[in-house]
């Protein structure tokens, strides 16, 4: 089999790395995982030295067999290993202060898992997405005694963010996101 060199050159930067992680048998499983799995963040890097172009057509093909086999692209949900928890305290104190949760990085795209409102030193708490236009649509979700619940579907992606406003603030807000990459 013949291979381009566009293609030949990013197999070159991945040849050291694994699929992915070894069955738990092995004895690699958990802290012991080698440093040579092929990450959603090798993809990245990776996938951005391409141009979209007919030259380049044996190399995105490749690119892509690369990205379903080493499960770092996702064509219908989680990317494995991507999940994240973002825990914010906000200790401005009083007023009704504004801050961002989670920036996803550009050209990815994200899945709020779950949305918590642990110190309720506030009147109410709000989360939005957020554009660049300070644009904003509200995350919905139920507040209840002692916590607050999210309930729904949002995604994110670059350049949008998820953000908090708290009213009436009387003291340290603390709140935390569980987001997944998607895309």
């Amino acid at each position: 089999m013949e291979i381009d060199k566009r293609t030949s050159n990013i197999l070159d930067q991945t040849n050291s790395k694994t699929v992915g992680a070894p069955p738990s048998t092995t004895g690699l499983a958990g802290d012991q995982l080698p440093d040579t799995i092929f990450t959603a963040g090798n993809f990245d890097l990776v996938r951005n030295q391409l141009n979209l172009e007919a030259l380049n057509l044996d190399a995105l093909q490749m690119l892509n067999v690369l990205g379903q086999i080493t499960n770092t692209q996702s064509q219908a949900g989680p990317i494995v290993n991507t999940q994240v928890v973002k825990r914010i305290v906000d200790t401005t104190g009083s007023g009704n202060p504004t801050g961002d949760i989670f920036v996803p990085d550009h050209g990815t795209v994200w899945e709020l898992c779950t949305l918590d409102w642990e110190g309720k030193n506030a009147t109410s708490m709000n989360f939005w997405i957020e554009d660049e236009n300070s644009n904003k649509s509200r995350i919905d979700y139920q507040s209840s005694t002692g916590s607050t619940i999210y309930s729904g579907v949002v995604k994110v992606g670059y350049p949008c963010k998820i953000v908090y406003n708290i009213s009436g603030s009387t003291g340290d807000n603390t709140f935390s996101a569980s987001v997944v990459r998607v895309r």
